[in-house]
């Protein structure tokens, strides 16, 4: 049953689908109304037949002509008018009921895609909890024996081989051009290697150290890390593409595709933490917290991307036995080497947070680390709880968001260290440029003492107040990254747990909107609310740091008065309040109508 629940949740159609299907019936509509309005136009020019042969006997036929031709040129024009007339209306009727089949149509439309988001919103709250294969029991060692047999076969090994070599032959001319590009992308390698040897010097040195040279890092790193993962997905897309392999060929083409990721994955984390890698290099994080990183990384690589391979290979075989057999040992052991690596990764005596713990003792996440340490080994271990009582989709469900939030957490983290990087260096420079003012200053000030009579002005307010930036930027990067944390968690995770989907069932009121041309009411929900409530917290942090951030990317790199700063920063006061409060009221039922007049009323200020 959760089997084919979750293929009907899978084939019901998208909202991307409804609205190309709703522009191509508004299209139609609209020639279909034209050409009615031009059957309509010629019907009333024919509704006096005898006028319009009149015109027509006047004005197209010679008069110059016998009577009785004239009598029978008549009464021709008469038969054809009168039978233009008549199939104009029946034009006109197929018009009306064309259109009014068309209205059903979009109506009918519009009443599918609310159920279909009924039906999958009801399926998302439920699949979690359905089953999808037999508990592990003793007939499960059975089926894994002989699944491990359909993976270890020589005869399926042999017929890959062959579907291999007849591949490269049929499309000679794209395995010449990856050939091509592989050897291309090993010797991009080994330059990049170098540069990064170049590049490590330079930024050791105070004097040659630059931004610049961490994204030339970041881009060489990359650069080393893709040609294993790219091989895998170009031969897993080669060996699956072609319907005529072997269905094993075709499963470990898919199962090569869905590693390659993983192994792209932890390739590039595992020179990020090298010993002169960037992140110590670079980011200047603690040789002890890099250590840990790179250790745990070595180790679990090499289990997550052959678990990873072995669940996409048997999930896309068409015998779903093994897919519930190896796949689900593959995902077990896959989940224990998370516990094991989240487990010695925030460890409080050893771990990431280990300083922090010390340093705030007093603190909640001191306090409550036994809590939140064993929350966080127990989120793995419940995925394997739910592989064994026969919920194996949904733990693999529940194993590929966990990844997801790993990865964003992780991204997120080295976007954090990438800017707190570009601001130390910032800062910086802007304390080379004060030591200058103060030189500069001083040496105005000695020129009275040389017998000039005019008072020299002090120039204090020429100075950058370092400290009150470098605060205020950090602050509003804080703000930016737990915003992105908590909506990237929220769009992960919103569709499996009703825990997080249940807010957009709380409605608060109905507004009016027009869609399509048909006004209908739209539900605020709590959600709507708690959206607002941030916009209004984001818009609050961004104009009281605002100030500190245009230091650091515009004024310090222009020559601009104190008023003129103060200029802009109100300006730039006023677009973000604005921006602000159209967030907000779209967010509880306004519209543009309703709130243009406070944005012309700014504008003007």
């Amino acid at each position: 049953l959760g089997k084919i629940l979750r293929e009907q949740r899978r084939n019901l159609p998208i909202q991307n689908e409804f609205e190309q299907q709703s522009q191509v019936i508004q299209n139609e509509t609209a020639i279909a109304s034209l050409a009615q309005f031009k059957v309509e136009d010629k019907l009333e020019r024919l509704a006096d037949v005898d006028a319009t042969l009149k015109d027509m006997m006047r004005r197209q036929v010679d008069p110059a002509l016998p009577a009785d031709q004239r009598m029978m040129i008549q009464a021709e024009l008469r038969v054809l008018l009168n039978n233009q007339k008549e199939l104009l209306n029946k034009l006109s009727v197929a018009y009306t009921s064309y259109l009014h089949t068309l209205g059903d149509l979009d109506f009918a439309r519009q009443q599918m895609i609310t159920q279909a988001g009924k039906f999958a919103t009801y399926l998302d709250e439920r699949l979690l909890w359905v089953p999808s294969s037999e508990p592990i029991n003793l007939n499960y060692i059975a089926d894994l024996y002989h699944s491990a047999q359909w993976l270890l076969s020589p005869f399926n090994w042999m017929a890959l081989i062959k579907d291999t070599v007849k591949l490269a032959w049929n499309y000679l001319f794209l395995t010449f051009v990856a050939v091509l590009f592989f050897v291309g992308l090993q010797f991009a390698r080994n330059w990049a290697k170098l540069q990064l040897q170049a590049i490590s010097g330079k930024v050791e040195r105070i004097s040659t150290d630059s931004f610049y040279y961490t994204l030339r890092a970041l881009a060489y790193n990359l650069i080393i890390v893709l040609p294993l993962p790219l091989l895998f997905e170009y031969l897993g897309w080669f060996l699956s593409m072609d319907i005529g392999v072997d269905d094993f060929s075709q499963a470990l083409g898919k199962g090569l595709q869905g590693a390659a990721l993983p192994l792209f994955f932890l390739q590039f984390f595992y020179r990020l933490f090298a010993a002169d890698g960037i992140a110590r290099k670079h980011f200047q994080w603690q040789k002890t917290i890099v250590g840990l990183l790179r250790t745990q990384v070595a180790w679990i690589r090499f289990i997550v991307v052959p678990g990873v391979f072995i669940i996409s290979s048997t999930g896309a075989s068409k015998f779903s036995a093994h897919s519930d057999s190896i796949g689900r040992l593959a995902l077990i052991i896959d989940m224990i080497a998370m516990t094991v690596f989240v487990g010695r990764v925030l460890k409080p005596s050893s771990g990431l947070l280990r300083g922090y713990i010390d340093k705030n003792a007093d603190g909640w996440i001191a306090k409550l680390r036994y809590v939140w340490y064993s929350a966080a080994i127990a989120i793995p271990l419940v995925i394997i709880g739910f592989a064994v009582a026969g919920y194996y989709l949904s733990a693999l469900e529940l194993q590929q968001k966990l990844v997801v939030t790993l990865r964003l957490i992780f991204s997120v983290i080295i976007i954090h260290a990438l800017v707190f990087r570009w601001l130390t260096l910032v800062n910086r420079q802007l304390a080379i440029s004060n030591a200058r003012q103060k030189r500069k200053t001083a040496a105005i000030a000695e020129k009275p003492l040389a017998g000039s009579e005019d008072p020299i002005l002090p120039v204090d307010e020429q100075q950058i107040d370092i400290p009150k930036i470098n605060a205020q930027t950090i602050k509003l990067l804080n703000v930016f990254i737990g915003f992105t944390v908590v909506i990237g968690f929220w769009m992960i995770w919103k569709n499996i747990l009703p825990a997080f989907s249940f807010l957009d069932r709380v409605v608060l009121w109905h507004h009016l909107v027009n869609i399509d041309n048909q006004e209908s009411y739209q539900p605020i929900t709590l959600i709507n609310l708690l959206l607002a409530g941030l916009y209004i917290f984001i818009a609050v942090v961004s104009m009281r740091n605002f100030s500190g951030v245009m230091e650091l990317l515009v004024f310090r790199r222009l020559p601009i008065e104190a008023g003129g700063r103060y200029a802009v920063n109100q300006l730039a006061k006023y677009v973000l309040f604005s921006i602000g409060f159209i967030s907000v009221a779209n967010e509880l039922g306004g519209s543009w109508s309703q709130v243009q007049w406070l944005v012309a009323a700014l504008s003007v200020g």
